[in-house]
């Protein structure tokens, strides 16, 4: 009877070791997903920029048709 107590003692030390080792896990898996939410909404406003300054770039490399005509 005591070394069938001994057994499961030693499994449920064993498991819990796991469990702590997926808590662990868990908690840096979301303290990644807040960084990398943060880093998005930090760079969107910098990327939209970055966006909007290309299109009136090409807008004014570009010749329209009224330039054509000058």
């Amino acid at each position: 009877m005591r070394r069938e107590i001994r057994h499961w003692q030693s499994e449920t030390e064993r498991y819990q070791a796991v469990a702590d080792r997926h808590a662990q896990d868990k908690a840096a898996w979301a303290a990644g997903c807040r960084q990398g939410r943060d880093d998005v909404i930090t760079i969107m406003p910098l990327l939209i920029a970055a966006q909007q300054r290309l299109l009136f770039a090409d807008r004014k490399a570009e010749p329209t048709e009224m330039d054509d005509c000058a």
